[in-house]
């Protein structure tokens, strides 16, 4: 993949998750209220498949025959060339881009480092637990690796024997469920997108989710315990700020949310199944949207061994596009004819790669010539499948409008 293509694959992935946060966001209050908290941490699997479809090949463009083009009104010699993609700029920004990833990653380790420090000697229990000597943000499940459930110095002596089964069965259910994997995949992407403020921010609901859904689980299993539960989180020592890699208990979620939550009776068999439906009606139609959205891929068109493809779409006065496209090969003679306003137009060029450190650049050189008369000759080179423009024009009229052609070009050679 060439710089450009990463920078722009950059792009479209930020887009697809941006919009399917967004509508997580919506839509996370209304499932929680009709199908529980389950189904509302659920549907977050819309982010994932959203940034996956867009990384799916895109829908091809055939080639389709090419137009008879007319270029109409005065060409004066005053032409715009411009590269689809300037190779430095899009190495700076992939380059800025890969600085502020690390960054942010080397914060999150420093951040998780910090935790594990505060925890001072950690010991193995009869039970399999393991204790810290501190209590601030415990009990929590870390570890991506080796998983395991770590409780606070004074757990047998704050917590009653009822709460100490509820509360290793909260973090057990984390573990089980993968929770611990899935928070390591948000932290990637939160080191990936630093720059998207709105995946930042949309983190904490998806742990608050979480950690609601893992609460549902735990009444599920223990439905005559809400009482005992409810006193465990009253008891618990509410994080000031959470693990990177890990599930807090009470991790900075409303604590009359949680507890609101343990009154509201479990849903039923059916509104269970009908939520399932609802989240993955909900995944593959954002992930389908996510991927038809995406712009053709000229690339994925079957061009013959040492052709180059070519796609133009021409606005001639600020009028509708037209587009064209068509194979040729490197130095073949291109020439479109058209007539307009009593005036003879044609178009000559050739494609060709460029040479010597520009070799991976293709060049589009052309003559536009109206009733035999050389009017400009301008010449454009592009990275392989990135578009350029040339911009033609005549100086305003009396109206002040201006005449001219404004072309955007596309050339994608074949695979080596």
């Amino acid at each position: 993949m060439t710089v450009a293509g990463a920078l722009r694959t950059l792009l479209e992935t930020t887009l697809a998750s941006s919009a399917a946060v967004l509508g997580v966001m919506v839509l996370r209050g209304v499932l929680r209220a009709g199908f529980g908290a389950r189904i509302a941490y659920a549907a977050w699997s819309l982010v994932p498949t959203a940034l996956l479809a867009v990384l799916l090949p895109a829908a091809s463009e055939g080639p389709a025959p090419a137009p008879v083009l007319a270029f109409i009104g005065e060409a004066l010699p005053r032409t715009f060339a411009s590269e689809g993609s300037s190779t430095r700029d899009t190495a700076g920004l992939l380059a800025a881009w890969l600085v502020g990833a690390v960054a942010t990653g080397l914060w999150f380790t420093a951040r998780q480092r910090g935790f594990w420090r505060a925890l001072g000697h950690v010991r193995l229990r009869d039970d399999g637990m393991y204790q810290a000597e501190t209590v601030a943000g415990l009990p929590a499940a870390v570890g991506v690796w080796r998983p395991r459930i770590i409780v606070p110095a004074d757990f047998d002596v704050r917590y009653a024997e009822a709460e100490r089964v509820l509360l290793r069965e909260h973090e057990h259910q984390h573990l089980v469920h993968g929770d611990l994997q899935v928070n390591a995949i948000v932290v990637l992407l939160r080191c990936l997108f630093w720059f998207n403020p709105l995946l930042h921010y949309a983190a904490r609901h998806f742990r608050q989710d979480q950690e609601l859904s893992c609460d549902q689980r735990v009444i599920a299993r223990h439905p005559q315990s809400r009482r005992a539960y409810g006193e465990a989180m009253l008891k618990t020592q509410l994080a000031t700020q959470p693990w990177p890699l890990g599930c807090h208990w009470g991790f900075s979620h409303p604590l009359k949310e949680r507890i609101i939550m343990l009154k509201q009776p479990l849903p039923s068999l059916k509104r269970w199944l009908s939520g399932h439906a609802c989240v993955l009606a909900l995944t593959l139609t954002g992930g389908y949207a996510a991927w038809a959205a995406q712009p053709g891929n000229e690339a994925a068109v079957n061009i013959p061994a040492g052709s180059i493809h070519v796609k133009a779409v021409l606005r001639i006065n600020g009028g509708e596009p037209t587009t064209t496209t068509f194979v040729t090969t490197p130095g073949q003679p291109v020439v479109i004819n058209g007539a307009a306003n009593g005036h003879d137009w044609t178009i000559e060029g050739t494609v060709d790669h460029g040479t010597g450190k520009q070799a991976h650049v293709l060049m589009f050189k052309s003559a536009i010539k109206r009733d035999g008369k050389v009017i400009v000759t301008p010449r454009i080179g592009m990275l392989s499948g990135q578009p350029g423009m040339i911009r033609t024009g005549s100086d305003p009229l009396a109206d002040g409008k201006s005449e001219g052609i404004e072309l955007h070009i596309t050339l994608t050679a074949a695979k080596a």
